[in-house]
């Protein structure tokens, strides 16, 4: 997780701590040295690896058992990342991750077992899949408002839109318009709709 913005600057300039003006292929610093620009790194990327390994901690602290007596065993489930990928994981995990990372509290006057019981309903979405496109949406929504990512914000709204159409459906089962995953699933597309105020197009 970050707490500050990441330098965007060239490779050359990251290392030698001084201001880059990011012109590309490459930047002037290097070029009125006479320097070989090497170029600059990906950011999603570096997000990517970054909050996978955020993700996989908070997976392993949610195992414990909820007040209600459940159990989220969250460790028997297939994993989403590992910690040897040689390539970052697909942008919708990472977004998961970053919505459990950021947009959840497991601090007072929340609860742990209120966040493994969250944590639960994702991995286990079945049968209301919008729940889980929901969360991915709404967690790369946030991503790309801090890391001003456009192409996680297309992907986000792409997702938002998938979401919606499920839960249109969902609220026209009598069985299902009552669930707590349907429930949930409306509160975090309001929560979507939170980072991208003008959705007209969507609706």
């Amino acid at each position: 997780m970050y707490y500050g913005a990441m330098s965007k600057g060239c490779q050359r300039c990251r290392q030698r701590k001084v201001k880059c003006d990011q012109r590309k292929p490459a930047c002037l610093r290097c070029e009125k040295a006479k320097f070989v620009c090497p170029g600059f790194r990906d950011l999603s990327d570096v997000i990517f690896r970054n909050e996978t390994g955020r993700v996989i901690r908070l997976a392993r602290a949610s195992q414990a058992e909820s007040r209600f007596g459940w159990q989220v065993a969250i460790s028997h489930q297939p994993s989403l990342f590992t910690t040897t990928q040689l390539s970052p994981p697909p942008i919708n995990e990472v977004g998961a991750g970053f919505f459990f990372s950021n947009l959840t509290c497991d601090e007072p006057p929340f609860s742990k077992s209120y966040h493994a019981w969250l944590v639960g309903l994702y991995y286990n979405s079945c049968p209301n899949p919008a729940l889980r496109d929901a969360i991915e949406a709404a967690g790369m929504a946030a991503m790309s408002n801090k890391f001003y990512e456009p192409a996680v914000a297309s992907k986000s709204k792409e997702l938002y839109g998938k979401a919606l159409s499920a839960t249109r459906h969902t609220l026209g089962d009598s069985g299902l318009s009552l669930t707590d995953s349907t429930l949930l699933t409306v509160i975090i597309l309001g929560l979507f709709e939170v980072s991208y105020p003008t959705l007209e197009s969507l609706h």
